[in-house]
């Protein structure tokens, strides 16, 4: 009686049957999907988006504060956390300078006369006051950054004795939009570029 047949059928047998055991191994071996962290919070938070209750609200502004803090920036923080304000120095705060001329683009200058008058201070309540070669004027000032705007000045109504630059003087002023400070140098842009007053730091 020939056997080969039977025998080659077991051995078919006994290959498939480690093929199914292998693959039986490979498929218990591989590692289980598990889900994103933070999917759920996602999932969440566009749900909360769909209904109009949640979501990142993102707000880009500027402010501008007078005084001593400056103006105030937005520190980001997580979603859903309290946003904060850090302030910003004000590096004109409590400082006195002294008008010495103003420069304009079309090349021509305008000198104070006496070094003892056009004196500024600079509150730190975002007040300004300023002696001229006649009167005195007051008024409040906006900083931010690098730019700078002063309030209406009012002035003081004493009689001038002879020529005086204070209308020259106020009207400058009134024309600042930014300001830089080089060492003990103080200086004024006029809007459009139109020129640039200097002072110098006073320290008494």
């Amino acid at each position: 009686m020939n056997n080969t047949t039977p025998n080659t059928t077991k051995i078919i047998i006994g290959v498939l049957v480690v093929i199914i055991l292998c693959l039986a191994v490979y498929i218990t071996s591989q590692p289980r999907m598990m889900p994103m962290p933070g999917n759920d919070n996602s999932n969440n938070m566009m749900e909360n988006d769909d209904n109009g209750n949640g979501g990142d609200v993102s707000q880009n502004s500027q402010n501008s504060n007078t005084g001593g803090s400056g103006s105030s920036t937005v520190v980001p923080t997580r979603p859903g956390a309290v946003m904060t304000k850090t302030p910003v120095k004000n590096p004109l705060a409590s400082t006195v300078w002294t008008w010495k001329s103003t420069s304009f683009t079309n090349k021509s200058t305008t000198v104070a006369p006496n070094n003892e008058k056009f004196v500024i201070r600079f509150g730190a309540d975002g007040k300004v006051s300023s002696v001229t070669d006649c009167n005195s004027v007051a008024g409040t000032y906006t900083i931010s950054s690098e730019l700078l705007k002063f309030g209406a000045l009012a002035s003081t109504r004493m009689a001038c004795q002879g020529p005086t630059l204070e209308m020259d003087y106020t009207n400058y002023l009134s024309q600042v939009e930014s300001y830089q400070i080089v060492g003990s140098q103080l200086h004024l842009n006029l809007a459009k570029n139109a020129g640039m007053m200097s002072f110098t730091r006073k320290l008494n």
